[in-house]
């Protein structure tokens, strides 16, 4: 199970990642279980490159929001299936759409993001 890249990537990167998009990520090879293990390689490759994943990405601090969005849209453009959705300057953080190829690439390569988030609807408790 450890020999997956996404749960290496997963475990690389547990301090950038929060739990929820962990779990989230690591939910994937729940069906693997019952799949026969030659097909594994061929349908982690193909989920890796399509499955798509909300995320939330906050940067160290106003100052490195412009260089973090530009390395996050550099980052989009070199792979299919994501798009960048919106930009928070307020709170120096931006809204996008990657698959996990994409996370990982971002998250190799840009020093500038603090923390990824999953995108996900707040329940109201009341």
């Amino acid at each position: 199970m450890f020999g997956f890249s996404m749960i290496k990537m997963v475990r690389q990167h547990a301090r950038k990642i929060d739990r929820p998009l962990r779990n989230h990520l690591l939910d994937v090879y729940q069906p693997y279980r019952i799949i026969p293990c030659f097909l594994h390689n061929a349908l982690e490759g193909f989920g890796k490159h399509t499955k798509k994943v909300d995320v939330i990405i906050a940067f160290h601090n106003s100052d490195c929001h412009v260089d973090g969005v530009g390395a996050v849209e550099d980052a989009i453009d070199h792979h299919f299936f994501c798009q960048l959705k919106s930009d928070f300057i307020s709170t120096s953080s931006c809204c996008a759409t990657m698959t996990p190829v994409c996370l990982e690439y971002l998250l190799n390569h840009c020093e500038h993001i603090r923390k990824v988030h999953l995108d996900r609807t707040m329940i109201n408790p009341l």
